[in-house]
């Protein structure tokens, strides 16, 4: 009898400390879980504000979207959102996710940033599959290409200019790799056409 006396009041103490541990990790991950949400959402922000620097905002680019014109050659769904970057309520940059369709190893979604202006900001790459050394020299990580967008738009270069220098363009091949860069300069020529046919929903012109 003693003994089953001391087994139950042990196995009291046990279910006493495992519902006081049980208690203090839940008010831990109370505590500590909005100030990860937090950490995280900012993280995610500076990585949108990377596509657009130097360009600085008044709002919370992250929770600032809209819906955008649907356009199947850009891989643009119905129902797809752009983030915002507003100065003073007015918007002075957009950022779109977009579709490459004809790259060499398939589709590459992309971030591109546009000013009011109607001028690439930036690019970043979300996915893709290009084979390692040709295509992937899309990377940033890997080659500083991307970077030969900064500032163009239609009005700054001309059609032909929007090609490979092999076909009289503006702007650099990969060695052994035409496919990719000629797929993302058609892109980006037609994201700069999209954004100026709709730009009275894009920027509430």
């Amino acid at each position: 009898m003693i003994n089953l006396r001391i087994t139950l009041l042990n196995m009291s103490s046990l279910l006493f400390v495992i519902i006081i541990c049980g208690t203090l990790l839940l008010a831990t991950f109370m505590n500590t879980n909005p100030k990860l949400l937090k950490a995280a959402r900012e993280y995610e922000e500076r990585k949108l504000l990377k596509i657009v620097f130097p360009y600085t905002f008044t709002n919370y680019i992250l929770e600032d979207n809209i819906d955008v014109p649907a356009d199947t050659t850009l891989g643009i769904k119905k129902g797809s959102k752009a983030y915002l970057g507003k100065h003073n309520q007015e918007i002075v940059a957009i950022i779109l996710p977009i579709t490459v369709k004809e790259g060499y190893g398939g589709e590459i979604k992309i971030l591109v940033g546009i000013s009011s202006e109607v001028e690439i900001l930036g690019i970043k790459i979300l996915s893709h599959n290009e084979t390692t050394g040709l295509g992937d020299k899309i990377e940033p990580e890997k080659s500083d290409w991307l970077l030969g967008f900064v500032g163009r738009s239609l009005a700054n270069t001309t059609y032909t200019g929007w090609n490979i220098k092999k076909d009289g363009g503006d702007f650099d091949q990969f060695t052994g790799a035409t496919i990719t860069p000629r797929a993302v300069i058609t892109t980006l020529r037609n994201v700069l056409t999209y954004v100026e046919n709709n730009q009275e929903v894009l920027f509430k012109k």
